[in-house]
């Protein structure tokens, strides 16, 4: 079956959202492999780590005897969608959220440490969200989205909007016009819809981009000697024009970012002042 030609497919912002969130993701974990960076950030998510072990066994016992309108209710809480959840779901939310203060309390000073540290790290690349997003990859790591999710799950008011507006993004549709169109038909739009995404993926090569920009960024490589890199490669593409395709690729990174870093990078890149951190006498 054809896609209903009415579907609008995502939009070029939608797109990029989505490669910022990628990029973000993808510096990230590179992040964590590099040497002179790892030294610097491992200690800090060890006692991340440890802190949240000692306090998560209340936590989720807690999370766990929530009603799941309640465990909505707490996700919600401080938002505007706070107030359409049910009453005895709102007071269970606001209840269960005073207690998580006090339960993680005792990891506080830990966060907070891994916080400066990792904000100290990641202060020459500039990139906002980047601190961020390693802190969520760390919880996910040490496990905290998985026990949660575990102990038990959402329903009510916050879920029911939630679904609707991913499945109006996919689909284009309200759940009034959703509930009535064939399986068929909603797979076909959600084709449709997905294509310019789809074509994008396949033909962009964020990860190449985020590549290049790190090495430039962070190990200091300059534009010349990364153009020099992809002439040599026996796999090289673009061959023709290296040094546009490095000149663009770290320009996309940046315009992602939002940063407006000059294309010759710190002396040494953010590597050499990791190695200052570790060695300060140096």
């Amino acid at each position: 079956m054809e896609a209903d030609p009415r579907v609008p497919p995502q939009p070029p912002d939608a797109i990029e959202a989505w490669d910022r969130s990628a990029a973000l993701n993808l510096v990230a974990r590179l992040l964590r492999e590099v040497p002179a960076f790892s030294r610097l950030w491992k200690p800090a998510y060890d006692r991340l780590s440890a802190a949240l072990h000692e306090v998560l066994p209340s936590v989720i016992q807690r999370w766990g005897g929530l009603s799941p309108e309640g465990r909505a209710a707490a996700i919600a809480f401080g938002s505007p969608s706070f107030s359409v959840q049910a009453t005895q779901a709102q007071g269970e939310g606001a209840a269960y959220r005073a207690d998580a203060d006090r339960l993680f309390a005792p990891a506080e000073a830990a966060l907070m440490a891994y916080e400066s540290q990792i904000n100290e790290l990641l202060a020459p690349l500039g990139v906002d969200g980047l601190a961020y997003t390693l802190l969520m990859i760390d919880l996910n790591t040490i496990g905290l989205f998985r026990r949660l999710k575990e102990a038990g799950g959402v329903a009510g008011p916050w879920r029911d909007a939630f679904e609707t507006e991913l499945f109006r993004d996919l689909t284009g549709l309200g759940p009034a016009d959703l509930a009535k169109t064939p399986p068929g038909q909603v797979r076909a739009r959600m084709k449709r819809r997905s294509g310019p995404l789809g074509r994008h993926l396949k033909t962009y090569d964020l990860l190449g981009r985020v590549e290049l920009w790190v090495k430039n960024k962070v190990f200091g490589v300059t534009q010349a000697d990364l153009a020099s890199q992809l002439a040599a490669a026996p796999d090289a593409r673009e061959s023709a024009d290296p040094e546009g395709r490095v000149r663009k690729s770290i320009q996309d990174v940046n315009r992602l970012f939002g940063t407006s870093q000059p294309g010759r990078p710190r002396k040494g890149g953010a590597l050499a002042y990791w190695k200052g951190l570790s060695n300060p006498s140096c």
